[in-house]
């Protein structure tokens, strides 16, 4: 197989490599970068499904746990195969969790603002709420008057609340220095 044309042999004014590769060569080639780029694609996903469960693992650990007044451990078997101990091993008291309060923002309803104005600054969005809710108090801490809406699975911060456009859009070029991507909404 040739990549490039021949050349005349009468004409040495202009001489041009010529690069040939025998076809078997290619395909083996080509058979190789293909293995070897499913390969590096398997050891991608491997990666992904470990740092998944480590993720998982530690999610785990910070989830409240179940309140019982004592763990019961599985029945044991004893030294004769099949045969079951009719007694637990073991039963270890838990002490029952304290509540915690948690404080949430004191932010007006969706109701409430929209009957307050026509526009609002979308801030941003974020799929936990707990993280819109931390974005709301630190804005209201600011002096702003913040809403979160819920839209979907996405929590919505919005600031303020405006009968006019030039209103919104001189708060939005005030939170711009803050918050590149916020925008103009109707409410």
């Amino acid at each position: 197989m040739q990549f490039f044309g021949q050349e005349d042999p009468g004409d040495q004014s202009r001489k041009r490599k010529i690069v040939s590769i025998p076809l078997d060569t290619l395909v083996l080639s080509s058979v190789a970068l293909v293995l070897l780029l499913v390969l590096f694609f398997s050891l991608g996903v491997e990666k992904g499904k470990r740092n998944a469960f480590i993720a998982l693992e530690r999610d785990k650990d910070t989830a409240p746990q179940l309140q019982t007044s004592e763990l019961q451990v599985p029945l044991r078997r004893s030294a004769t195969v099949g045969a079951v101990s009719a007694q637990p091993v073991a039963a270890v008291p838990i002490e029952p969790a304290k509540p915690t309060l948690v404080a949430v923002p004191v932010v007006a309803t969706p109701e409430e603002t929209f009957s307050a104005g026509k526009y609002s600054v979308q801030i941003a969005s974020f799929q936990r709420e707990s993280a819109a809710n931390d974005e709301a108090r630190r804005l209201q801490r600011k002096g702003f008057s913040v809403t979160v809406l819920k839209k979907g699975k996405f929590s919505v911060v919005c600031v303020g609340a405006f009968d006019e456009y030039k209103e919104a859009q001189k708060q939005c070029e005030t939170l711009k220095k803050t918050y590149k991507d916020c925008f103009i909404r109707r409410l």
